[in-house]
């Protein structure tokens, strides 16, 4: 019975312990949120070759963009979210409101000597997005001022210059707490009266429209003058008229007659003109080196346009290979995307570009080139835990042996630069995973402009040089591209003959979506080229006149090069010879082997 005993007391414990355990591990781990791309990405084609996918070139990709909006106070280190944003416009045309630049260079920085003059184009494809109004076309208004401001007082008879509005100032209160009113009467008989009481707080000026209820008006109320904290805007037929600060004697026993008085009571204005703006986000205007003017493209159907899901934040696409063939290498300056300023809690406004040109230069390594574009979108503030998402890539391929190099251009909007620790990542999968478990089977990635913690940080990478891009900002408030090369020692990533690989993406605190990914890699492949010589005509070595008559023999001789990366194997050398040329019986073919060749083939 005491053995007895002891088992059961043992197992009870036992079991107790591991409860205890369970619990804590129940507690600690929160599960995120898997998310699916919106729309799967598919590689990108030229009108010109639908039916290219992978371009096997000498040459590279490239990318190239900007912000068109920024942060209306600029700092290096805030986000846009909550904070007021404002147009980037550097095109000094008053018909755009907002442009940006960025210069194409092509010849990755002079590889193996290439010169950017000697480069073909042979695709390129705009991508611009944004974070603005949900519906796809909308209208803003932008004001100008049409003078400086200045004070105005007392006057029934007379408008206010360059408006339709008169100020009259009347009394108001009772026996030792009178104060003014500020009456500001439009042609139409709108009146907008403004109460500068005596009160104390956040109630010392109120305002009434036509004669309706008073509310209060917020304001900053120093020695008689009370400054409103967002002037107050009266609307006018094409201008505005905006009140900045009413003024007034601290006596509360002036007769009306004294508060009319100048020196007592005035309201400091100024005049803008107002004008509107149609915007339509599938629409987006282009300027290449040396156009005079902007050429305006619309989107396809794709890439997506939500409205208001997914955040609002829209991704348009259109290809402009034929316009970037015309203009060449140089400053290409994108404006009017359909973007709005001012401040947006969650995510905030934001807008830009990105430009993908895949290029050929003789003097450049050879590569296959890919590119690829969908709509993934992550919220990492939906769940407690996070949300993550899968995005696979297939269509590209690799070399069948050596060393793979990989280099990756990704496109993002709405990555923020300051963040919570471990906020948002990119990862890859690593090579062949029996089954894939996140992190130990994915490369996590970053560049030396991120981290990877904060993979999506609105940085522009590489950092354009100074002058070849306006503006150039390390905060990009929502803007995200760069080109790096995947780190990818011992084909431990990305292997020989692999077509397809697997991106992760999440986060823990970060909205943000992807939508372009593009790829190079380095190509192993053969060039054999083959000369012929003639060497003797008739027995005449090395003649000057290359003329053989009938019954001359012609000997002469065929050198084969491989300029490639690659051996050449089973390659077959074909030699046009007229029909009435005959072998000469017992004439020989001898061969040498040199240095690239590993048979004579």
């Amino acid at each position: 019975m005491g053995e007895l005993y002891l088992r059961k007391t043992n197992s009870y414990t036992f079991y107790y312990f591991m409860l205890i355990i369970a619990l804590m591990i129940t507690n600690g781990t929160t599960a995120q949120t898997v998310t699916s791309p919106q729309v799967n990405f598919a590689q990108r084609t030229a009108a010109a070759t639908p039916e290219k996918t992978i371009y096997n070139i000498k040459g590279d990709f490239t990318m190239l963009g900007n912000t068109n909006l920024t942060l209306d106070n600029y700092v290096d280190n805030l986000n846009n979210e909550g904070r007021l944003m404002k147009y980037v416009d550097i095109d000094g045309d008053p018909n755009t409101w907002n442009s940006s630049m960025a210069t194409m260079e092509l010849s990755n920085g002079g590889e193996n000597s290439a010169i950017q003059n000697c480069s073909t184009v042979i695709y390129a494809g705009l991508y611009w997005t944004g974070k603005s109004e949900d519906a796809d076309t909308f209208t803003v208004s932008k004001e100008t001022a049409l003078e400086a401001s200045k004070n105005v007082t007392h006057n029934a008879t007379t408008n206010i210059t360059n408006t339709n509005y008169k100020l009259t100032i009347t009394r108001g209160g009772s026996s030792n707490d009178f104060y003014p009113i500020y009456t500001f009467t439009n042609s139409f008989g709108n009146t907008y009266a403004f109460h500068f009481t005596n009160n104390n707080g956040g109630n010392r000026v109120k305002l009434s429209v036509n004669g309706g209820t008073l509310n209060n008006i917020s304001v900053d109320h120093n020695s008689g003058v009370a400054t409103f904290n967002t002037p107050y805007s009266l609307p006018l037929d094409g201008t505005v008229l905006k009140i900045n600060s009413i003024t007034r004697s601290t006596s509360q026993t002036l007769t009306e007659l004294q508060y009319q008085d100048a020196s007592n009571s005035r309201a400091n204005v100024q005049v803008f003109n107002s004008i509107n703006k149609d915007y339509d986000k599938k629409v987006i205007s282009l300027k290449g080196p040396g156009a005079s003017s902007y050429t305006t493209f619309t989107a396809n159907s794709d890439v997506y346009f939500p409205g208001s899901a997914y955040s609002g934040i829209f991704v348009g696409y259109q290809e402009v290979t034929d316009y970037v063939k015309a203009h060449g290498p140089g400053a290409y300056t994108v404006a009017d995307i359909a973007l709005i300023e001012g401040n947006n809690s969650n995510p905030g406004y934001s807008g830009g570009w990105v430009m993908v040109v895949i290029y050929e230069n003789p003097a450049m390594k050879s590569r296959a080139v890919t590119l690829f574009d969908g709509y993934a979108y992550v919220n990492g503030q939906r769940s407690g835990g996070g949300e993550f998402g899968n995005i696979p890539i297939s269509g590209f391929t690799t070399v069948d042996s050596g060393p793979v190099n990989m280099k990756l251009g990704v496109m993002a909007a709405e990555g923020d630069i300051a963040t919570n620790s471990g906020s948002d990542y990119l990862a890859v999968q690593k090579l062949n995973p029996i089954s894939p478990s996140y992190p130990a089977d994915y490369l996590i990635l970053n560049h030396s402009g991120n981290t990877t913690t904060n993979f999506f940080n609105s940085s522009i990478f590489p950092q354009p040089a100074v002058g070849a891009s306006n503006p150039i900002l390390q905060n990009n408030t929502g803007v995200d591209f760069s080109m790096f090369t995947i780190p990818n020692a011992l084909n431990s990533v990305i292997g020989n003959g692999q077509t397809s690989t697997t991106f992760r993406f999440g986060s823990t605190y970060e909205v943000y979506t992807i939508f372009g990914f593009a790829m190079s890699v380095d190509s192993y492949i053969p060039e054999p080229k083959g000369l012929i010589s003639v060497n003797s005509i008739n027995n005449v070595t090395n003649p000057t006149v290359l003329n053989a008559l009938p019954g001359q023999a012609i000997n002469f001789s065929l050198n084969i090069s491989n300029g490639g990366t690659e051996a050449t194997n089973n390659t077959i050398v074909s030699i046009p010879i007229p029909n009435t040329a005959v072998f000469i019986p017992g004439s020989t073919i001898s061969t040498n082997t040199y240095n690239g060749f590993t048979t004579a083939n």
